[in-house]
């Protein structure tokens, strides 16, 4: 028996079923929704929907076509929407024509002139609509003149694209729970398109994870909406005011526009986007501001809040404050000017918000007026101003959020105006100050317990850090570089349990700094350049240190420094080597009858032609400043004398392999290994050779 035709209310609506599709399901899609015609009424029968009663009329996407049945296994019972009234199957729902519709998205969805479609079982496929009544983003199967769907409620099926109805008894095959949060995803989607169209599903996605709250995000579409048309016109006012001939100039603009444009609306791509704690808290902008100094740069009045890190470089200065003033919410700042020196903007004290300034290497001009005016930033955690050429330190004075402070490779010659002095312990994890050499005092660490990593290489301070090693200081270092700097005295590593690399190079110290161990530093330590003479025994010497040109004599420490390059296939130490470059370095005691054959031998290898500086000539001479010269010279000798009648002999492929070793080994230890075994390779050739050409063997017919 049919249904029961639908129920009049105040008005009928006529519905004008199309012939029935074909099986392939590529009837073409009209270019318009079909519309609302207020006319007589209509019923269906759905055993078969292409009888109907009425004002016949063309094809349209509300016709239907018959399909199987669908059974579902029973779960125990979740609450679900009420069916209406009257209940038509699915079935009644089902377009004609699908030619048109994209395919489905991730969450099954095809979206087709705002409108969403999605797959059901049978083939069929439904226009559906959210469930207003509700509240839990669940979705029904609409007629497309229905201005409130009455269809079936339907679910998606987790392990694919196809939606099912939930049956008359509420039960489903998936869970009810994950369907509504399923759902709701869909509706946010559907949301932040209405606004604008061209959103992807990710763009959606990021703008609803950003600001949560449904009401809370539709509030910001609708004032990204109203702001839309005056940024609009303030950024095509912009790319239009360059009236020259350089194409380059008119196509950055124009990929300026776009990309503020589109940042404005949340449309931001994955390297663009900015997280903090693991949360999207909005997106960076990187502007290019060209190399012609006098072209204006954007400057709008419309604010970007997506916008949180701004990223400048370039050579156009004009009215760079004006910019930044544009950009006073955002939390990074990183401005790098090339050819030009400029001004600290004055406009910069007002990002309050800034999190983040690094301008280094840029050659700025800070005056006795700015000095302060960056203690205007109270939220500032990380100012870096490598490279400026400063003559001034800025204030640090009440930056008690200050992380990280980078002024290294500068011109100051005073330490920045309240470091030794914040309110309470100091939350520094950086300082960094190297290769200012006017600076002749060190800093006060103390209290600076939370330091991770100190930089004083090269400023000119002949002492060591006040509270360095002490209770009150940063026991936590992991990075401590002191380099370049004559304080003689090494200090104590006692208690720097998480310290990975030392530098203590060029400093005239004469013995191991106390507290080193298997474990202490983890990385590196560099003491090279010193006045060591000898490594205590309790040592262990290993990958990572660094002891070149220290004046070790001791017989016991160079065995160790052999053996310890053997096991890490690195030159733990290296001595300044021995001036002679002629043969007389290596006919140390050589029977006087065999020295014109060493000379020869000499002269064969290294003509005089190629004069003194030779590069194969001066490889061979770096090996005095082995370990092995010092105490196994006579040995180290009778190696060299070896290598060179081996090369005499070689042909010329085996010369090209040699050479390569020579000129490419950066350490002269491994260096002469590697030319040993290279050799031994073209011996255990020569030894599988035969004695004589083996006859060719007949050929048969």
């Amino acid at each position: 028996m049919s249904p029961k035709p639908p129920p009049k209310g105040p008005f009928s609506v006529d519905i004008h079923p199309r012939p029935r599709p074909p099986s392939d399901g590529h009837t073409p899609l009209p270019d318009t929704l079909p519309r609302v015609d207020f006319g007589s009424p209509v019923t269906t029968n759905p055993r078969n929907p292409s009888r109907t009663t009425g004002t016949p009329g063309d094809g349209d996407l509300d016709a239907i076509t018959p399909a199987p049945t669908i059974t579902a296994s029973e779960l125990p019972s979740v609450p679900v929407p009420a069916p209406t009234a009257v209940q038509r199957p699915l079935e009644y729902y089902w377009i004609a024509s699908a030619a048109q519709l994209p395919a489905p998205d991730a969450l099954g969805v095809r979206t087709f002139k705002g409108r969403q479609y999605v797959d059901v079982p049978g083939g069929g496929i439904v226009h559906i609509e959210a469930d207003p009544d509700t509240g839990l983003y669940l979705y029904r199967a609409k007629l497309p003149r229905e201005l409130q769907a009455s269809g079936p409620v339907l679910v998606r099926d987790p392990a694919g694209t196809l939606w099912h109805p939930v049956d008359e008894a509420g039960s489903t095959t998936y869970p009810f729970e994950a369907q509504v949060l399923f759902h709701r995803r869909i509706a946010e989607r559907a949301l932040v398109k209405s606004y604008f169209a061209e959103a992807t599903d990710q763009h959606a996605d990021d703008f609803i994870a950003h600001f949560g709250d449904k009401d809370k995000a539709e509030a910001e579409l609708k004032r990204l909406q109203l702001g839309f048309p005056h940024l609009d016109q303030e950024v095509r006012a912009w790319e239009r005011a360059y009236k020259g001939i350089d194409d380059g100039e008119r196509i950055r603009r124009l990929a300026i526009g776009a990309k503020i444009r589109r940042l404005y609306k949340w449309q931001g791509e994955t390297l663009e986007k900015v997280h903090r704690d693991g949360r999207l808290v909005g997106f960076k902008l990187d502007l290019d501001l060209g190399n012609r100094k006098n072209q204006t740069l954007p400057i709008f009045s419309t604010r970007a809040y997506s916008i949180v890190s701004l990223n400048l470089q370039g050579s156009a200065v004009q009215k760079l404050g004006g910019l930044i003033a544009g950009f006073s919410h955002i939390e990074t700042l990183k401005i790098r000017i090339y050819g030009t020196t400029i001004e600290l903007p004055v406009e910069i004290q007002r990002l309050t918000a800034l999190r983040v300034l690094n301008m280094s290497e840029t050659r700025l001009t800070l005056g006795p007026g700015d000095v302060e005016r960056l203690t205007n930033l109270p939220r500032l955690q990380e100012l870096n101003l490598e490279k400026c050429n400063l003559q001034l330190a800025p204030s640090v004075r009440g930056m008690t959020e200050l992380r990280v402070l980078m002024l290294g490779d500068n011109g100051i010659s005073d330490l920045p105006a309240g470091l030794s002095q914040l309110p309470g312990p100091s939350r520094l994890h950086v300082l960094d100050l190297h290769r200012n050499r006017n600076i002749r005092a060190a800093p006060d660490i103390s209290g600076m317990s939370e330091l991770r990593v100190l930089d004083l290489r090269d400023t000119g301070i002949n002492q060591l850090p006040v509270g360095l090693g002490s209770a009150d200081g940063p026991l936590r270092l992991e990075v401590l570089k002191l380099g370049d700097n004559r304080i003689w005295v090494a200090p104590s590593l006692r208690g720097m349990t998480a310290l990975r690399e030392l530098d203590l190079s060029n400093t005239g110290i004469d013995r191991f700094p106390e507290g080193i161990t298997s474990e202490i530093p983890k990385t590196n330590l560099d003491l090279s350049n010193n006045d060591i003479a000898s490594i205590p025994e309790h040592i262990e010497i290993r990958k990572g240190f660094e002891l070149r040109f220290n004046p070790i004599t001791d017989p016991s420490t160079l065995r160790r420094l052999i053996f310890a390059r053997r096991q890490t296939g690195t030159d733990i130490w290296l001595g300044t080597g021995d001036a002679d470059l002629t043969v007389n370095l290596w006919l140390r005691n050589v029977p006087q009858d065999q020295i014109p054959d060493k000379l020869t031998l000499w002269d064969s290898v290294f003509p005089v032609s190629e004069g003194p500086h030779a590069p194969n000539k001066m490889k061979i001479r770096e090996l005095s400043r082995t370990p092995e010269f010092q105490v196994e010279r006579q040995i180290l000798q009778r190696r060299v004398w070896a290598f060179l009648e081996r090369f005499a002999e070689a042909d010329q492929d085996e010369r090209v392999q040699l050479t390569q070793i020579l000129r490419n080994e950066p350490s002269p230890g491994q260096m002469l290994d590697k030319l040993e075994e290279e050799l031994r390779k073209y011996d255990a050739g020569r030894q599988n050779q035969p004695p004589h050409h083996l006859p060719k063997r007949p050929r048969l017919d």
